[in-house]
């Protein structure tokens, strides 16, 4: 693995791969850097079937799972360790993103079909994250910081209060709190982390 003086990842090839039952648990399927350098991501498409996999570390030989845990499609934020077994992805057939946060060992999944929101205009009827406050397309601390920011009338670059008021009432520091929840890993009775319209 190469690391710049930084100690970040460089912008060479990252040392993690996904393998699993759809690639002979081979080294095809290498993750690529992202422009956050915490997060990795793979663009892979699955004809219709169930498939076991991991994420291998290739720099360490350390493989993340997690036992008994079947993936319909799609997750937000799994957290993997490296004791965890294979994970099994039950596709019905696309094209998955894989999504992959190194410092944190979260693992997202989405099919091509809910990341075309990517690809919609920005505007009052787009499609957005539920908690993610910045409108940075990730859900992150910077999202509660955001809320906190506007309840004390400090300026914030950019700001969506459909996807911060994730309690469905005003704009409150309770939104702030059950997003700090949710990137604990704490059960909130909300939707955090689904698209909405």
């Amino acid at each position: 693995m190469t690391y710049n003086t930084a100690g970040a990842l460089s912008l060479a090839t990252s040392a993690y791969y996904l393998k699993g039952s759809f690639n002979g648990w081979g080294t095809t399927d290498a993750f690529s850097k992202t422009d956050n350098a915490d997060v990795i991501t793979i663009t892979k498409a699955l004809p219709a079937g169930s498939y076991e996999f991991k994420v291998h570390n290739a720099g360490t030989d350390s493989w993340y799972g997690k036992d008994d845990t079947t993936i319909s499609d799609e997750t937000n934020r799994l957290t993997v360790t490296r004791t965890g077994g294979n994970m099994t992805l039950a596709a019905t057939g696309g094209v998955y993103e894989f999504k992959y946060e190194i410092s944190t060992n979260k693992l997202s999944i989405y099919s091509a079909e809910n990341n075309a929101m990517d690809q919609m205009p920005t505007g009052e009827d787009s499609c957005y994250i539920i908690g993610d406050a910045d409108d940075s397309g990730d859900l992150t601390i910077l999202d509660a910081t955001a809320i906190q920011r506007v309840l004390a009338d400090y300026a914030v670059k950019s700001f969506n209060e459909k996807a911060a008021c994730v309690t469905g009432e005003d704009l409150s520091i309770l939104d702030a709190t059950m997003i700090q929840r949710y990137l604990a890993d704490y059960a909130t009775p909300y939707h955090i982390g689904d698209y909405a319209k």
